[in-house]
């Protein structure tokens, strides 16, 4: 965690808070040792980590934009009337 930028929302108890609710229900699993333990739960927090920062890609990216069909394009440039419906 310490090399994650200083805006992550997600603190340190957060996290390992997730990698134990993830681990309960994990039934298929017989830890071999503290060291398989401390390995899986390092892979989960990973993984984690990277959902959280693919899904702050996608948003950032536009995934929550206006997706229009083509073939609505000339009703809606019918309906636009210049610079000025332009809104951002």
């Amino acid at each position: 965690m310490r090399d994650e930028k200083s805006g992550n929302t997600l603190q340190a108890t957060a996290l390992v808070h997730e990698v134990f609710l993830r681990l309960v229900d994990v039934e298929r699993v017989t830890w071999q040792d503290r060291a398989h333990f401390f390995t899986g739960a390092a892979n989960m927090m990973r993984r984690i980590l990277v959902d959280r920062a693919r899904a702050k890609g996608v948003v950032k990216r536009g995934a929550t934009a206006l997706h229009l069909n083509l073939d609505d394009a000339p009703e809606i440039a019918a309906g636009f009337e210049g610079p000025e419906d332009c809104r951002h």
